[in-house]
Order: structure tokens, then C-alpha cells, then sequence
């Protein structure tokens, strides 16, 4: 799995359904706010990581934005809609 800072690059894997030139396929993309970076990341799951993030004292509201079996979330639209911007 990979934390990632880099909105774009977040979006560009969301738009073509979890592939980035020269990465393996995702199986899942996350955000969440993280207490460690005081703000929101995103978390890049490859089909070899378990895909589940739970909340913990360094997760706080993780959201499941794309996933290799379902596709994009209602989530997953709406933080493409809001430009990977905080809520």
C-alpha cells in the first residue's frame, strides 16, 4: 500500500479505473484524514495489500473512493466533484 500527498495523481488513478503508467492495477483507493499530516491522504491499496483502512488514532473517517470490484463510490465521485479538496 502507498500513502499518497498528490491530489493529480489521485485523480488521474480514479479516472482510469485504478491504472497509473508503469504501476500495477489498483484494488482500492482511500482518503482520510490523517492526525499525523493534519489533513487529508489517500491511500493506494495494490492486489498483493488486505484493501480494508480502519479508523485508528492516526485514520480518522476513512472513505473507500474505487475499488477493483465495484468501480468508482458515491464517494469516489463526490471527492472528484470537489477537486480532492477537504469537505
Amino acid at each position: 500500500m502507498s500513502t499518497i500527498n498528490d491530489w493529480p495523481t489521485v485523480r488521474a488513478l480514479l479516472e482510469n479505473d485504478g491504472e497509473y503508467e508503469g504501476d500495477p492495477r489498483a484494488s482500492a483507493i482511500w482518503s482520510y484524514y490523517s492526525t499525523l499530516a493534519k489533513h487529508k491522504v489517500w491511500k493506494v491499496y495494490w492486489p498483493v495489500h488486505v484493501e480494508v483502512l480502519q479508523e485508528s488514532d492516526w485514520v480518522k473517517q476513512p472513505k473507500l473512493l474505487w475499488s477493483s470490484a465495484f468501480g468508482l463510490t458515491k464517494e469516489g465521485r463526490e471527492e472528484l466533484k470537489c477537486d480532492g479538496k477537504e469537505e
